[in-house]
């Protein structure tokens, strides 16, 4: 089996070793979880990445796989989802960017100056202005549920978790999309508490000492693995 793992700087393992290390793959949960089951992984994840950008990245290495030969039920896909407040722009002249290749990351809260163009700058500033709450949860069950139906039609084994209670959607009703969400593969969906750092603050786990950005050290990490470990076990036979 391989072990697909995909979401933001919560998945790659930011700051875990420095203060401003966008990722630290060898001591992030997918390594982890991996070691648990002993099979091989590969990390997608992106510090700063979007729902938009874990179903690109997702289904492009899926699609990968397919091409050097690997069965569907040979893959497990494991997604810390970033939300919703969150996407990404394609520019052309990054396509050397040893990390973003061409896809800029864009989170709002975000001043992007210099290290984004003139026109990234100002579609953001556009896309911040318009981007209410009905769009951003709308988007978030598009963007699941996309996910969701892509994996369940090649017949791939998933589970899907929150990464931040910041992601948390409003109260605005959307019951005809929320139908729909296999809630068994994808547990505290909309429920406050239910997420990766609200897990491991209730815990009592503690800041990586470098993090500035209220990332978690290695034995969060592996607290959250074991977490994911147990959960899929009582869904699939693995």
């Amino acid at each position: 089996m391989l072990l697909v793992a995909n979401g933001c700087s919560h998945t790659s393992g930011a700051e875990i070793e420095k203060h401003r290390n966008s990722e630290c793959h060898e001591k992030a949960w997918p390594k982890h979880l991996a070691d648990i089951w002993d099979c091989d992984h590969v990390n997608l994840s992106l510090c700063g990445g979007s729902n938009a950008r874990v179903i690109r990245t997702t289904i492009e290495k899926i699609g990968e796989l397919f091409n050097n030969n690997i069965h569907p039920k040979d893959i497990f896909v494991v997604i810390l989802w970033p939300g919703p407040y969150r996407t990404e722009l394609y520019e052309k002249k990054y396509q050397d960017h040893p990390t973003w290749k061409s896809w800029v990351p864009l989170v709002v809260g975000n001043d992007y100056t210099g290290d984004r163009s003139l026109n990234a700058q100002k579609y953001y500033k556009a896309w911040v202005t318009l981007y209410d709450s009905a769009w951003a949860d709308t988007q978030n069950y598009i963007e699941v549920l996309s996910l969701q139906s892509y994996l369940k039609s090649w017949g791939i084994n998933y589970f899907f978790y929150r990464a931040s209670t910041t992601h948390l959607l409003s109260t605005n009703s959307f019951n005809s999309f929320e139908i729909q969400i296999d809630k068994k593969r994808f547990p505290g969906f909309k429920e406050e508490g239910k997420s990766y750092c609200e897990m491991l603050e209730y815990k009592g786990f503690k800041h990586a000492p470098y993090s500035k950005f209220a990332h978690y050290g290695e034995d969060g990490h592996e607290f959250f693995a074991k977490f994911l470990d147990w959960n899929v076990k009582n869904i699939y036979d693995l």
